[in-house]
């Protein structure tokens, strides 16, 4: 469905179906975007996006974002801060999200160094072992 959609709005030069990448793929991938956009849903079952570790990977390489206000996302994003949150299936919102985005170079840099300062200082490594030594008692001989 999404391939005939890109078809039918003549889409090819806009948006890209890489499918899996090798790491140096995805560098270059992130390098050469503007935005990364994530528009998670709730599905039928009631699963939605965990974490969202790729938010995190896309702010480590100073991406700015856009996704939606569910499941983890918002644990990862902080409205208008470290990126923007849209309302679920909410297409307008969306757009108009990616839009402020996309024409305002100076307000994306900003989401873009705060994202990126966030991720690295509360999902370090070093912080993520100390809350897990915390949770499960230290070290143990």
């Amino acid at each position: 469905m999404i391939k005939e959609t890109i078809n039918e709005l003549n889409l090819h030069e806009s948006v890209t179906l890489t499918g899996r990448l090798t790491d140096e793929e995805l560098v270059n991938q992130y390098a050469d975007c503007d935005v990364f956009c994530l528009p998670a849903i709730i599905d039928s079952r009631g699963d939605s996006e965990g974490l969202g570790v790729v938010l995190l990977e896309a702010m480590n390489y100073q991406r700015p974002v856009v996704a939606s206000n569910v499941g983890g996302i918002p644990d990862v994003i902080q409205h208008e801060k470290t990126g923007l949150l849209t309302k679920e299936k909410d297409p307008e919102d969306l757009a108009e999200k990616l839009i402020k985005v996309l024409t305002d170079s100076k307000y994306a840099k900003g989401l873009a160094e705060r994202g990126c300062q966030f991720a690295s200082t509360e999902f370090s490594w070093k912080k993520i072992m100390g809350q897990w030594e915390a949770v499960y008692g230290g070290k143990q001989d």
